[in-house]
């Protein structure tokens, strides 16, 4: 396929019989990512060696084209098809590696991952990839990702309880990152914000929530949330200000603060970007709120 040279961006440039200058057309596009059409061997009396992606085998293979009425999924070269549609291995967050199968990379815009897998949405099939799950989505930080894409999605905030739009740049990014704000927030349904810090205990999909006859589960205690003053289960302070840092098994490189039981203060860490646990604040005006205040040691 030659350089696209049409006027539109929804219009791509057919290339025919390139020994005719007459046989080139600017063509309405189906696809959006050319990667993802169906190979179209086309109508015609020639026998033009092409190539075409297969995004199930996850490379680049050969087809004859008849001249006429193909689509963009019809490279000129066996180079322009890899170029252009090969996986990237660098989408997930922190350039980890995405889910290999036989030495491939399984891509998902038309495959579901396995349960330890999520589907990392890039700006094409090239980005659209099987990422290893890293906690629960709507637990994890705001991610702009890198890259020249600019896309609307939509995370859960943690602090507003709320699904907010961002501008992904297309890779890098994590789970907490939803097309539309509708599949946020089915994902991250409201009973986060309960608690000053942490979720609160669940049973059965809702609430466990307490009174002076009704106790809290091990490592909860009773709290009148401010959100619609409710009485809920939260994690229990003196449980987890004691425990020591744990920045998690990925790599970034994400300043917060932890408390130190030994000192009664609260210092710097540095944290990978997922899993981890409560012992983990964004502010050390939090940190001294939640454990410092208290005392515990």
């Amino acid at each position: 396929m030659l350089k696209n040279s049409c006027g539109s961006a929804n219009e791509f440039c057919h290339t025919g019989d390139p020994s005719r200058t007459d046989s080139s057309f600017c063509c309405p596009r189906i696809n959006q990512d050319p990667c993802d059409a169906f190979v179209r061997n086309g109508e015609g009396n020639l026998n033009l060696t092409r190539y075409y992606y297969n995004p199930v085998e996850a490379d680049c293979f050969p087809f004859q084209y008849k001249g006429f009425k193909g689509n963009e999924n019809n490279f000129l070269t066996l180079k322009n098809c890899q170029e252009t549609c090969k996986p990237l291995t660098t989408a997930c967050f922190g350039g980890e590696s995405p889910l290999m199968n036989n030495g491939r990379v399984v891509q998902c815009h038309n495959f579901v991952c396995p349960s330890t897998h999520y589907c990392h949405r890039g700006a094409d099939v090239r980005s659209t990839v099987c990422c290893a799950r890293r906690g629960h989505s709507c637990d994890q930080q705001l991610m702009l990702g890198v890259g020249g894409a600019s896309m609307e999605r939509f995370y859960y905030d943690t602090t507003d309880d709320a699904c907010l739009a961002f501008n992904y740049s297309g890779v890098g990014g994590n789970e907490n990152n939803f097309l539309t704000k509708a599949e946020c927030q089915i994902a991250c349904p409201g009973y986060r914000g309960y608690c000053p810090h942490g979720k609160p205990d669940v049973t059965e999909h809702s609430l466990t929530t307490c009174g002076i006859d009704t106790g809290c589960p091990r490592d909860h205690v009773c709290h009148v949330s401010k959100r619609g003053s409710k009485t809920v289960c939260c994690p229990d302070p003196a449980s987890f200000c004691l425990i020591h840092a744990n920045p998690g098994p990925c790599n970034r490189e994400i300043p917060r603060w932890v408390y130190d039981k030994t000192t009664g203060t609260c210092k710097k860490f540095l944290f990978g970007g997922c899993q981890g646990n409560l012992n983990n604040f964004e502010s050390v005006e939090k940190c001294t709120e939640i454990c410092c205040d208290k005392g515990y040691n």
